[in-house]
């Protein structure tokens, strides 16, 4: 038997295509536990289970590979800027093939901005903040974007953008909805590999099936995998017995720390470290009182215990990231520093905010991610400590896509 897989802190997106794990089990075939997108359609949803799809079933003009990541052509060449920043120009490489034989072109590349621009989703809004004034195809190799104005990022957001094939999801639109009812169940892409629409169940299963044709090849893998069978395990616990069994051969970085212990003892089950790009994080709104007042939001960012949370709970699988963003990613602000946990200061805070009106007494409510064990440890931590600065906070499990809707 060869070793099963637990991937602990990778990199958020995992590209199969471009560098698969060691098939487990039945040869060249691996059986993928993590989870789905809420569905098929690479402009639809954009969170962590949709990187599945839009890198393996799709391509894009650029792509960031390695770790720390590295902008790399893909389906572009090459590209050019004007001297003023608003003109940007793609060279395609020739003789992509999507998955039904066609040729990819420059049509389909400004169809798919086009449309998911018209859609509207998670995947717009990187490209809503370039302002295209206009996508066009110069040739049948060359597209042209051309800005409102200078947009220093516009090269870093492009790899957003996953090219679907014109031709077959344009047959598909129903009442002006882009194909999106038919490509939440289907493909039409280039990528690595072809999902098998006969074996989609939402959110249950789903086959992915080798494209020998790859524009990429595959001679960088001497045994590649030809079949992932997509096997959601959704309870943890279970999750964990099957991979330890070797019922499914990858699992998912969300485990915690106890588990990855247990698991680290298992003979046959390999845990791969990597830096991740994971920012864990607790939002606030800040259109809502109290938390639009600064003391008390002051209060909850000292009232948070990061030292327990990164050395206790996580086990030091973590470390302190005050930023937004992720440290290996590009911008990063270096030397920034954060709140330090301090319930003396936190009381102070909270003590100024309710002197200028703020409700502090209402109950607040802690919305956290089910079936991520890792969400419910931090919120029950974070509840213990406010309540010692008497604020009353409720934890509330919710899905991921109600928490996503709801915050948009």
């Amino acid at each position: 038997m060869r070793a099963r897989l637990l991937i602990l802190a990778v990199l958020c997106v995992v590209a199969l295509g471009s560098g698969a794990f060691p098939a487990a089990g039945q040869d060249n075939v691996m059986v993928w536990g993590d989870g789905l997108p809420s569905n098929l359609d690479p402009h639809d949803p954009y969170d962590v289970p949709s990187a599945l799809i839009q890198l393996n079933v799709y391509d894009n003009l650029y792509r960031y590979q390695g770790n720390p990541p590295q902008l790399q052509p893909w389906l572009a060449e090459s590209h050019s800027a004007s001297k003023d920043g608003r003109t940007w120009e793609f060279k395609l490489r020739k003789g992509v093939k999507f998955h039904d034989g066609s040729e990819l072109s420059a049509d389909d590349v400004v169809w798919s901005i086009q449309r998911i621009l018209g859609l509207g989703k998670a995947a717009a809004g990187p490209l809503k903040a370039a302002k295209i004034d206009n996508v066009s195809a110069v040739d049948k190799h060359t597209v042209r974007f051309v800005l409102e104005k200078p947009y220093a990022p516009f090269l870093s957001i492009i790899p957003v953008a996953t090219i679907v094939n014109r031709r077959v999801v344009e047959s598909h639109v129903a009442g002006g909805d882009w194909g999106n009812a038919w490509l939440a169940g289907n493909g039409a892409g280039s990528g690595a590999y072809i999902p098998d629409p006969a074996s989609y169940m939402p959110a249950k299963a789903l086959d992915l099936k080798r494209n020998p044709n790859h524009f990429m090849g595959w001679s960088h893998h001497a045994k590649p995998i030809d079949l992932i069978r997509v096997r959601p395990v959704v309870e943890q616990t279970t999750r964990v017995l099957a991979l330890m069994k070797g019922e499914i051969d990858v699992a998912d970085s969300y485990l915690p720390t106890d588990q990855v212990e247990r698991l680290s003892k298992v003979k046959d089950v390999v845990i791969h470290r990597n830096e991740s790009m994971r920012v864990f994080i607790i939002r606030m709104n800040n259109t809502r009182p109290p938390f639009d007042n600064v003391d008390f939001r002051r209060c909850m960012s000292r009232a948070f215990n990061y030292d327990a949370f990164i050395g206790v709970i996580l086990k030091n699988f973590a470390e302190r990231n005050p930023a937004p963003i992720p440290k290996n990613l590009w911008g990063y602000p270096e030397g920034i520093k954060g709140y330090d946990f301090d319930l003396a200061k936190a009381r102070a805070d909270c003590d100024k905010a309710k002197a200028k009106g703020a409700p502090v007494d209402r109950e607040i409510q802690l919305h956290i991610q089910t079936g991520l064990d890792q969400t419910m440890q931090a919120a029950q931590l974070f509840q213990s400590d406010v309540k010692k600065i008497g604020l009353n906070m409720k934890v509330v499990p919710n899905t991921w896509p109600n928490l996503t809707a709801s915050t948009a």
